[in-house]
């Protein structure tokens, strides 16, 4: 199987891309010592599908100023319904308090967004919708939802749940691993000191 075969795209929607992902994954295992291709087209497959979606939400977004990271943000603070801290909203979204000191500015900075020294620790800020930011997502939500509803309709309820259900465990799975790479090398360190 040569690298032409893998990447030659005769349907115009990929359509063989199924055929195409698990053919990449084969030939991989093999060069890598016969290992079950399985992980790989699951890796192949999760980081297609994020960027397709991350480029539909992209393009549905941009009329908004605001891109998804920023959008997600402004959503969870209105689902809560509460301040809430960086490191409890960086949980949430699952990124880094980092990452999250730019995304929560620019909104500040748009008005969407308030944040107001932690009355209880006074080393960290709280993070909160703003009217503005409300009034923005009233305005915006009702038509996000029937566009999301609209490119999940060919995944019925079950379909739904299923995947939910796979993606989080996939997650915990990454997860565990991550632990004990990290308990792992924390006890290297420790023996090495």
């Amino acid at each position: 199987m040569t690298s032409q075969n893998i990447l030659r795209d005769d349907a115009p929607n990929s359509a063989h891309l199924p055929v195409r992902l698990r053919k990449q994954a084969e030939l991989s295992a093999l060069e890598a010592g016969n290992i079950d291709p399985s992980a790989l087209l699951v890796l192949l497959a999760t980081y297609r599908a994020a960027a397709v979606l991350d480029r539909n939400q992209t393009a549905e977004l941009a009329p908004t100023g605001l891109n998804c990271a920023q959008f997600n943000v402004l959503t969870v603070l209105h689902r809560v319904g509460q301040p809430l801290a960086m490191h409890q909203l960086a949980t949430m979204m699952a990124v880094r308090r980092t990452n999250l000191s730019g995304i929560v500015r620019v909104l500040r900075d748009k008005g969407l967004v308030r944040q107001e020294l932690n009355a209880t620790d006074s080393r960290s800020l709280l993070v909160s919708i703003s009217p503005q930011g409300e009034k923005f997502l009233k305005n915006i939500l009702p038509g996000h939802w029937a566009y999301l509803e609209e490119i999940m309709s060919h995944l019925d309820i079950e379909d739904r749940e299923t995947l939910v259900a796979l993606l989080e465990r996939m997650v915990h799975s990454i997860r565990l691993v991550e632990s004990k790479k990290g308990a792992s090398r924390a006890k290297r360190a420790s023996q090495a000191a």
